[in-house]
């Protein structure tokens, strides 16, 4: 029987084999993608190994740990790849999940409207059909690295007269492409990971609908499971290299863009944070406070608990784990935020990483709402939960 010890071992002799910090992001992920370490939990048929998710996060873990460059991150992966592999036909299955593997092409989530957040099924953005495929009009926004993305997972209405639910189709829409128009929105991070989308006469071709016209609601239940699962399970990290061409980093060495995150990993919350904010805390001679002591306690308690909690409950499938999974990573944040402003006291107002600490807690601070928002707020997942596995009747 294979063990995970085993699949360690398997996995340094072919990093050992293979890895050289002069190869470009392209040949690097590439060779990820053809000896199927990439996305280690889908099916053999697709690329992957048929492994559990929790096999699957510690080939991640163990590429991190090397030192190496890891999978192309992004929505393609986490989202696009195991949802046409569960609801795409096979064509569509060999057309866009090796070029997602190999990190050849960056998608986007075309689902949150201005108007439909929380309650998606309210979405008016519409395709019409247009001789052999649709003609696209709407508007999409909180859109991650939409900037970047080749494709867009689109959720669009199809029908009307019928439950709003049933009237929706999931397409792949290519982005490059007059009458998809991209706006940045700067977040109070400073960044601009989001986007706002516009569509207006943008053209999908007829194979590129997923799932049958109509049924989309079906589709995109199976890309937010893989989301809250996603969410939940796996700690914020660092993000070297963006998939796709419009990044740039596809020809850039491995060796380079692991030098410089693209995307930095100091917002995670993990032991790490956990044991910068206790060395904090002896800094400003504050460890020895029963409150202190006791909110960092509760809080190492906390990411344990997440931690074992995503190791156990494996896949996304099972009822209410990903919805507890996201709820659990929400309120860590929320934890070390309130931790760590404890410790700063009055300091926690400043954004200066020359201060005590740097800028760790300030930047968890303003990073957490948005794990409250993203893949469903939590107040969607507990009515989720309450409805879906305790069998409770319907929020009024």
């Amino acid at each position: 029987m294979v063990t995970l010890a085993d699949v360690t071992r398997e996995l340094d002799a072919w990093i050992d084999g293979h890895w050289d910090s002069e190869l470009t992001a392209r040949d690097w992920w590439k060779a990820l993608a053809d000896a199927r370490w990439t996305a280690p939990a889908l099916a053999v048929d697709v690329g992957g190994r048929g492994w559990s998710r929790e096999w699957g996060s510690a080939v991640r873990a163990r590429l991190a740990e090397r030192g190496v460059l890891g999978p192309p991150d992004g929505i393609g992966l986490a989202l696009a790849a195991p949802t046409i592999a569960q609801a795409g036909s096979a064509q569509q299955r060999a057309r866009f999940i090796p070029a997602i593997l190999a990190g050849e092409a960056a998608w986007c989530q075309l689902f949150s409207e201005p108007d439909a957040g929380s309650d998606l099924a309210s979405l008016r953005t519409t395709a019409q059909p247009d001789g052999d495929g649709w003609v696209v009009s709407g508007t999409k926004v909180w859109t991650s690295f939409a900037q970047y993305a080749d494709w867009g997972m689109l959720l669009a209405r199809t029908s009307s007269g019928t439950t709003k639910h049933r009237g929706i189709s999931w397409f792949a829409l290519p982005m490059d492409q007059p009458g998809v128009e991209v706006r940045p929105i700067r977040e109070m991070t400073g960044e601009s990971f989001f986007n706002e989308v516009f569509l207006d006469g943008a053209r999908i071709p007829g194979d590129c609908l997923v799932g049958p016209v109509d049924d989309g609601w079906r589709v995109a239940m199976t890309t937010l499971a893989e989301e809250r699962a996603g969410i939940g399970s796996d700690m914020s990290r660092a993000m070297y290299a963006v998939p796709g061409e419009r990044a740039g980093h596809l020809d850039q060495r491995v060796g380079t863009l692991l030098a410089a995150p693209f995307v930095d990993a100091m917002v995670a919350v993990d032991q790490g944070t956990v044991a910068a904010l206790v060395s904090l805390a002896r800094q400003l001679e504050r460890h020895h406070e029963p409150p202190v002591r006791a909110a960092l306690t509760q809080l190492w308690m906390a990411v344990e608990c997440h931690r074992i909690a995503a190791a156990v409950s494996g896949a996304a499938g099972e009822p209410g784990a990903a919805n507890l999974a996201k709820l659990r990573l929400a309120d860590l944040y929320r934890r070390a935020r309130d931790v760590g402003s404890l410790v700063l006291g009055p300091l926690g107002t400043l954004v200066d990483a020359s201060q005590p600490g740097g800028d760790l807690v300030q930047r968890i601070t303003l990073f957490g709402p948005a794990l409250s928002i993203a893949g469903g707020t939590d107040q969607i997942q507990r009515n989720l939960v309450a409805e879906r596995v305790l069998g409770l009747p319907r929020d009024a």
